[in-house]
């Protein structure tokens, strides 16, 4: 492109539908507004056109890669979280809004000391952080690349001395016990995996998302140990996928939990479990 003005806005539009971009529009004005630092709303169409070249240079570069359809977030390294802003890459699996309802979950009840499984970009770990000032937490990950991406979100709020990060094979390293036990494990089958749109079959870690199983490996796991590190009347809430409520309810019928309450996500669709130790 050597002329930049508002006809760009349209062209990088258009380029992002021809690229198969489900939201091409919305797309393009979130990779311009971040170069440009404010709302593209607040400009008007003589503005845009004298805006240096180096932004608009900026701004192409962006294009492409959401061309290749990387996501938005692993191209500006932010995805937005329960109101906050967090720091992602591609080592590290997007934070969704459907697992908000966990959160949710969560804070309905005190708790003390708990244990992210799986903690990623720590999102759920620096959530509870701050929304249970009294509260301590543990993140684990078996991914190294995990636990550094969790320690630059919680050196960002501030919550160092408040938390453990663990490199952990589920389990594995962790030696104490908790109030609340909160995952978000890996549940896309082999098969399914096959079948998810570009953005995250090639720009979301694989392994935050299958086991290359049947889906379930991840909870037959956790339901062998998880109760070892739970305290009377302590909880689990663990995150399931599409269409495997009965098996993992099952799965979890073998242990001592008992199943609390299910947890719809935000199109009314089971999205996460609540046992009790009891």
């Amino acid at each position: 492109m050597g002329t930049w003005s508002s006809d760009t806005l349209k062209s990088a539009t258009l380029r992002l539908h021809k690229a198969g971009v489900e939201n091409p529009g919305y797309d393009t004005t979130k990779l311009f507004e971040s170069c440009l630092g404010k709302r593209i709303y607040s400009l008007n169409k003589e503005e845009i056109d004298t805006i240096p070249g180096k932004i608009w240079s900026s701004f192409e570069n962006l294009i492409k890669l959401r061309e290749q359809r990387m996501p938005i977030a692993k191209i500006v390294n932010e995805k937005e979280f329960w109101g906050r802003s967090f720091h992602v890459n591609t080592e590290v699996l997007d934070p969704r809004p459907d697992t908000e309802v966990l959160i949710e979950e969560a804070l309905s009840e005190e708790f003390g000391q708990f244990l992210d499984l799986g903690v990623g970009s720590g999102c759920l770990l620096v959530t509870l952080l701050v929304e249970k000032p009294a509260a301590y937490g543990v993140g684990s990950d078996i991914s190294p690349s995990c636990i550094r991406v969790a320690g630059i979100n919680i050196e960002r709020f501030g919550l160092k001395d408040r938390c453990k990060l663990v490199t952990s094979d589920w389990f594995s390293e962790i030696n104490c016990n908790f109030d609340l036990i909160i995952s978000n494990p890996p549940y896309i089958s082999k098969d399914e995996y096959e079948t998810l749109q570009p953005e995250i079959r090639y720009f979301e870690p694989k392994i935050a998302l299958t086991l290359e199983d049947d889906g379930l490996e991840s909870y037959r796991k956790i339901a062998s140990e998880v109760s070892k590190y739970l305290n009377h009347n302590g909880r689990l809430i663990i995150e399931i996928g599409f269409g495997k409520y009965h098996q993992v309810k099952r799965i979890f019928e073998r242990t001592d939990l008992s199943l609390e309450n299910e947890i719809p996500d935000l199109c009314g669709i089971t999205r996460a479990l609540v046992f009790r130790k009891v």
